[in-house]
């Protein structure tokens, strides 16, 4: 299924997020939680689906809009926690192992800058990191562009640990006491200048 999302193997991807394609249940049927599996449940607005192949889990897929509902934390890092999921469970589900080779993350875990590969919005955030502490764009252009690549990066999946994760969360927060719109400027938020010499500061100590 293209653009799955692997929450889709917990238990909480249930019925609640979707409905059984059908008649409705009445008295004497099946309830639709003790039904086994295959079962697939489908919105009704047909914008995402739920999938019980089998039993120890259940495969996701649908439109952006139902994936960020369903897996809040981006697909590849639900796949990534599927992954772990299965080697728990791996005496109980054994053959969880090929669902996880099937969906595999499509972006790596990157944890420095040389990590990161050209292109992609993490790249882009620390491009901009680079040219407004080189005085090539000025503090609002730097804020507004760094803070659309994050959220692309947040929306591709794009995942960053230990010290690039610290860096980026660093430049975040200075962000969050800058305004970029001057008329909304409050007495304690940076300057511009005073938001590029603590950009300039976290290079070094990056270095």
């Amino acid at each position: 299924m293209p653009n799955s999302g692997r929450r889709r193997r917990t238990a909480r991807a249930s019925g609640r997020r979707g409905s059984f394609r059908g008649r409705p249940s009445t008295a004497g049927r099946p309830r639709l939680l003790t039904l086994p599996p295959p079962l697939l449940l489908i919105t009704a607005s047909l914008e995402g689906a739920i999938l019980f192949a089998r039993p120890g889990f259940a495969l996701v897929a649908g439109t952006s809009v139902f994936l960020a509902g369903a897996a809040p934390e981006g697909v590849d890092q639900g796949r990534a926690r599927f992954a772990r999921y299965a080697r728990v469970a791996a005496r109980q589900w054994p053959d969880l192992e090929a669902t996880v080779r099937a969906f595999r993350p499509a972006h790596f875990v990157w944890k420095s800058p040389g990590d990161v590969p050209v292109g992609t919005a993490t790249a882009q955030q620390l491009a901009f990191v680079g040219d407004f502490a080189a005085g090539r764009c000025t503090a609002a252009d730097f804020a507004v562009g760094w803070l659309d690549a994050r959220r692309r990066s947040q929306r591709r999946g794009e995942r960053v640990r230990g010290p690039l994760e610290t860096h980026l969360d660093h430049v975040f927060s200075l962000l969050e006491d800058y305004s970029i719109d001057e008329r909304f400027k409050g007495p304690d938020d940076l300057s511009g200048d005073e938001l590029k010499n603590a950009v300039i500061g976290l290079l070094r100590e990056a270095e």
